[in-house]
């Protein structure tokens, strides 16, 4: 059965058991339990950094097993949950929050200072209606991918900083506005399409009663002068023409405010798809993590004896070159040497006959060394063919065969039959190599008695 990780509370135990307690019971009762700041500020980095080890290696799992105690590898994905929003009072008009919007967990270190510890996107657009006070869900996710986007509840209190923008205006109609530019405001000159969504005020003398509402940037045109289309409308005709403020705020500044009820979760970094690269198998478009891990679990045929022996009748038995595939611990192909029966200097790694009144078993009685004692296959291939009529140059007669590179002459339709000959290895030599799983090592050898 697997073991859960140590946790805040067991490491607090070990630090009141290792320590007397006439050491441990002043640091944890006095001054109202002040002191314990730092033990449990450090049970807590302990504690955090054993659940991240935990979800990491039982990552690298590619399928559930039954001491599984935290989720087998997947594909790289987003922590996503939902915040809440609320709105303070007074709450007139409606306030626009559009997908994208940013919200940023934070977290206060040991001295006191507030730090971000993530950035969080909502998904989906939502709106606070007018007289509605919240809460409101809105489901986000974290801006990047990986388990350190996941989250205790809590985290995520306030929007991300966007820039404030204001700007002198002309009320076009009721609906639409545009910008009186200012070539000595930097801010002024920076509104863009991006703005489009956000929400903002008309400040001026204004004779519409709902002038004081929140109003969404619904349209854009960047021209000369930049136009904006806003909502809700005016309701007077009688401010168009007037020259006003306008102002883009944050959402905070509407008195909307986040709060993260629930854990963000679900975040992972792709472990499943490393053990893809590791194997050589890369995932299929659109394909699901079930479907791939099932996949990474089966032998490929890359990697059997039967492939590498397609691959061998592809390239040798094309050439005609004969060949025969031996594996480490076959007794009927590469055995390897055993104390009890084979003599130390008898045997080779090319086949040879059983000797008459013999003992001896099977193929390759030799002594394996360290590296080919397991995870090794030997490849025994025929000689060329050297039946042409054309015998091309020889440097000596005889008996014997030439002493100059052994039987192949240098010219003629031999020496064309020995090239075509050491490419056909060559090329089997290489595909094999490619096919073979790793850490698994062969050999060729030339028999020409094969």
């Amino acid at each position: 059965m697997g073991c859960e990780p140590l946790g805040l509370d067991d490491f607090l135990e070990l630090w009141r058991t290792i320590l007397p307690d006439s050491y441990t019971d002043a640091i944890e009762h006095d001054g109202s339990g002040r002191g314990m700041d730092v033990p449990a500020l450090q049970a807590a980095i302990f504690a955090e950094f054993c659940e991240a080890l935990e979800q990491n290696w039982q990552s690298f799992y590619i399928e559930r097993h039954s001491d599984q105690t935290r989720p087998p590898g997947t594909g790289p994905t987003t922590a996503a949950g939902a915040v809440e929003l609320r709105r303070t009072a007074p709450t007139l008009g409606d306030i626009y929050v559009p997908a994208g919007t940013q919200f940023d967990a934070q977290v206060t270190d040991s001295f006191g200072q507030v730090r971000t510890v993530g950035t969080y996107v909502s998904l989906v657009a939502v709106t606070l209606a007018s007289g509605n006070s919240g809460p409101v869900s809105v489901e986000v996710a974290a801006s990047y991918i990986g388990a350190s986007g996941n989250i205790k509840a809590g985290l995520i209190s306030g929007f991300h900083p966007i820039q404030n923008k204001v700007g002198s205006v002309l009320v076009v109609n009721t609906g639409t506005i545009s910008r009186i530019a200012d070539p000595s405001n930097a801010v002024t000159n920076s509104w863009t399409q991006g703005d489009v969504g956000r929400s903002g005020r008309l400040v001026g003398a204004l004779a519409s009663i709902n002038a004081g509402l929140p109003r969404r940037i619904v349209g854009f045109s960047d021209g000369a002068p930049q136009v904006f289309t806003v909502s809700p409308p005016l309701d007077n005709p009688a401010d168009i023409g007037a020259v006003i403020s306008f102002e883009l705020e944050q959402l905070a500044d509407f008195g909307v405010t986040v709060s993260q009820p629930a854990p963000i979760a679900g975040g992972a970094g792709g472990a499943l798809d490393a053990a893809g690269v590791d194997r050589g198998i890369g995932r299929s478009f659109g394909e699901l993590d079930q479907d791939y891990a099932d996949r990474l679990e089966t032998l490929q045929d890359t990697v059997s004896p039967a492939a590498i022996e397609r691959i061998l009748d592809c390239t040798l038995s094309a050439c005609g070159i004969r060949w025969q595939l031996a594996e480490t611990r076959d007794v009927d192909s590469l055995m390897g040497f055993t104390l009890d029966v084979h003599p130390v200097d008898y045997g080779s790694l090319a086949l040879v006959s059983t000797p008459m009144g013999s003992q001896y078993v099977g193929q390759g009685g030799v002594l394996m060394g360290p590296g080919t004692e397991v995870r090794f296959f030997m490849v025994t291939v025929s000689g060329p063919d050297l039946t042409t009529e054309s015998v091309g140059l020889s440097f000596e007669d005889g008996p014997e065969p030439a002493a100059f590179d052994g039987d192949q002459p240098l010219d003629g339709e031999i020496a064309e039959s020995g090239a075509e000959y050491i490419n056909c290895i060559a090329s089997a030599y290489a595909r094999v190599d490619a096919a073979r799983a790793a850490g698994v090592g062969f050999i060729f050898v030339q028999d020409f008695n094969l």
